[in-house]
Protein backbone atom coordinates (compact mmCIF):
# COMPACT_ATOMS: atom_id res chain seq x y z
CA UNK A 1 0.00 0.00 0.00
CA UNK A 2 1.50 3.19 -0.85
CA UNK A 3 2.18 6.42 1.19
CA UNK A 4 -1.25 8.94 1.21
CA UNK A 5 -0.25 12.08 -0.13
CA UNK A 6 0.32 15.20 1.42
CA UNK A 7 0.23 18.20 -0.39
CA UNK A 8 0.83 20.74 2.48
CA UNK A 9 4.23 18.58 3.28
CA UNK A 10 5.18 18.71 -0.57
CA UNK A 11 4.31 22.81 -0.92
CA UNK A 12 5.90 23.72 3.05
CA UNK A 13 9.12 21.74 3.55
CA UNK A 14 10.92 23.88 6.28
CA UNK A 15 7.36 23.48 8.02
CA UNK A 16 7.29 19.95 7.92
CA UNK A 17 10.54 19.89 9.21
CA UNK A 18 9.93 22.04 11.78
CA UNK A 19 6.93 19.51 12.67
CA UNK A 20 8.51 16.80 12.61
CA UNK A 21 11.48 17.99 15.15
CA UNK A 22 8.54 19.35 17.12
CA UNK A 23 6.77 16.01 16.92
CA UNK A 24 10.20 13.73 17.85
CA UNK A 25 10.70 16.14 20.66
CA UNK A 26 7.17 16.57 22.44
CA UNK A 27 5.80 13.66 21.30
CA UNK A 28 3.06 13.16 17.81
CA UNK A 29 0.23 13.64 19.70
CA UNK A 30 0.70 16.43 21.36
CA UNK A 31 2.00 18.29 18.68
CA UNK A 32 -0.75 16.97 16.50
CA UNK A 33 -3.24 18.07 19.04
CA UNK A 34 -2.11 21.68 18.92
CA UNK A 35 -1.83 21.46 15.11
CA UNK A 36 -5.92 20.24 14.85
CA UNK A 37 -6.41 22.94 17.53
CA UNK A 38 -4.99 25.94 15.06
CA UNK A 39 -7.06 24.73 12.54
CA UNK A 40 -10.34 24.32 14.24
CA UNK A 41 -9.81 27.85 14.92
CA UNK A 42 -7.70 28.57 18.33
CA UNK A 43 -4.69 30.64 17.40
CA UNK A 44 -2.36 28.29 18.79
CA UNK A 45 -1.13 27.49 15.72
CA UNK A 46 -0.19 29.10 12.44
CA UNK A 47 2.56 28.18 9.68
CA UNK A 48 3.10 29.79 6.49
CA UNK A 49 5.48 28.98 3.60
CA UNK A 50 6.03 29.80 0.10
CA UNK A 51 2.20 31.16 -0.16
CA UNK A 52 0.67 28.86 1.61
CA UNK A 53 -1.02 29.15 4.54
CA UNK A 54 -2.60 26.89 7.35
CA UNK A 55 -3.82 27.56 10.92
CA UNK A 56 -4.85 30.40 12.59
CA UNK A 57 -3.20 33.32 12.76
CA UNK A 58 -2.46 34.76 16.48
CA UNK A 59 -3.97 38.04 17.01
CA UNK A 60 -2.02 41.36 17.29
CA UNK A 61 -1.17 42.47 20.90
CA UNK A 62 -3.54 44.71 22.12
CA UNK A 63 -0.70 47.23 23.55
CA UNK A 64 2.92 47.52 23.22
CA UNK A 65 5.81 49.25 25.28
CA UNK A 66 9.10 50.15 24.51
CA UNK A 67 12.39 48.63 26.51
CA UNK A 68 13.11 51.69 28.05
CA UNK A 69 9.06 51.51 29.20
CA UNK A 70 9.75 48.08 30.61
CA UNK A 71 13.10 48.51 32.20
CA UNK A 72 11.29 51.75 33.48
CA UNK A 73 8.39 49.64 35.37
CA UNK A 74 10.94 46.96 35.91
CA UNK A 75 11.60 45.53 39.82
CA UNK A 76 15.12 46.74 39.65
CA UNK A 77 13.73 50.57 39.10
CA UNK A 78 15.30 51.06 36.01
CA UNK A 79 18.69 50.60 37.36
CA UNK A 80 21.53 50.94 34.97
CA UNK A 81 24.33 48.36 35.16
CA UNK A 82 25.89 47.74 38.30
CA UNK A 83 23.24 48.74 40.54
CA UNK A 84 22.78 52.57 40.67
CA UNK A 85 19.55 54.48 38.80
CA UNK A 86 20.47 57.35 36.21
CA UNK A 87 18.81 59.51 38.56
CA UNK A 88 21.94 58.81 40.67
CA UNK A 89 24.33 58.38 38.02
CA UNK A 90 23.41 61.89 37.18
CA UNK A 91 23.83 63.69 40.76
Amino acid sequence: MSQPQKPLRQAMPLVAEFIDACAAEWGGRTVGAIIRAGLDGQPVFHASEGGHEIGTRIPPPSASYTADELLASSPRGGAAPGGSSRKEATR
